[in-house]
């Protein structure tokens, strides 16, 4: 069997509530010549949005053309929300969540849905990880390299780490906005 463990999709259901509620939690939509961006609470703006990457009947016939039995779906990273208030990142990862099971749930052999938690609160991460896969039936998370000024290990996240840990939730470190100027030695990474 054949996995795809990297694969983003906007449902169009979301893309509806961002442009419905979104306003109302911080998220601002930037229309140009190219294209629509999304920017987040002022902060992180999105790269521009691409209609193929909501289009389900595209994605299973791509797969099947490629001979991918089985997708992990993740939003887009760039939708993680960590720029927003603890409270309106709760509600961005809770709709994204509840519209990404659903699109899943239209293909549920081929297509096994990840998380996105709001990292930026570490309590309610740990909640919406237990909501996500206890009640949504998702199969672990989807998280950037840095949340806010900060990386993965310095986040405060222990008990987010713990929570998945104990649910063995599968877990992609998406790379997303690298922190310029941070003391890349301490990784191993001077030399980058």
């Amino acid at each position: 069997m054949t996995y795809d463990v990297h694969a983003h999709c906007i449902p169009p259901a979301f893309r509806d509530w961002l442009e419905t509620s979104g306003t109302n939690h911080g998220v601002e939509f930037l229309e140009s010549e190219r294209g629509t961006r999304v920017r987040f609470n002022g902060g992180f703006t999105s790269g521009l949005l691409r209609d193929s990457i909501g289009d389900l009947d595209q994605r299973i016939a791509d797969m099947d053309r490629m001979g991918i039995d089985v997708q992990l779906l993740a939003g887009w990273v760039d939708f993680t929300g960590y720029d927003l208030s603890p409270a309106d990142g709760l509600t961005l990862s809770r709709a994204q969540n509840d519209l990404l099971a659903e699109e899943a749930a239209k293909h549920p052999t081929r297509l096994l849905p990840i998380a996105t938690l709001p990292l930026q609160d570490p309590e309610a991460a740990v909640r919406e990880l237990d909501r996500a896969m206890s009640d949504l039936g998702m199969v672990g998370i989807q998280i950037a390299t840095t949340v806010g000024p900060d990386w993965l290990d310095r986040a405060g996240l222990d008990a987010v780490w713990e929570a998945a840990q104990d649910k063995g939730a599968f877990i992609v470190v998406h790379p997303m906005a690298p922190l310029t100027g941070v003391d890349l030695d301490r990784y191993f990474m001077d030399n980058a």
